[in-house]
């Protein structure tokens, strides 16, 4: 995904911003996933878009960066100033977005989620 997709699907009052694509993903969700900074920050500034959605295995844009160790993304969000949903509902394990920093080793994302 490309910045200059995203700032095209942004200029257009009726697209459907949180509309989910492959594996029931957000253009969020995606730019989370794939690191792609650009996009966030778009994203981000667009009040259209719902931060806080999930996709089918219950993750959020957030845990996503998080999960990956995308310390970027991660500050981009704290700047933003948007919602930072930390969850993963529905995980046996209660796992969030700091829990999987953790547990995958990510100690700086722990430290800018803490």
């Amino acid at each position: 995904m490309s910045s200059l997709y995203v700032s095209t699907l942004l200029t257009h009052p009726d697209i459907g911003v949180n509309k989910k694509v492959q594996d029931e993903d957000t253009p969020l969700m995606c730019a989370c996933d794939f690191e792609s900074t650009s996009c966030v920050r778009l994203l981000l500034q667009d009040s259209r878009v719902n931060v806080n959605e999930h996709n089918e295995d219950g993750s959020s844009p957030l845990y996503c960066a998080a999960q990956e160790g995308h310390l970027d993304i991660i500050k981009l969000w704290i700047a933003s100033g948007r919602e930072m949903d930390l969850g993963k509902p529905g995980d046996v394990d209660k796992t969030d977005a700091i829990g999987v920093a953790k547990k995958n080793g990510k100690t700086e994302g722990v430290t800018l989620l803490e």
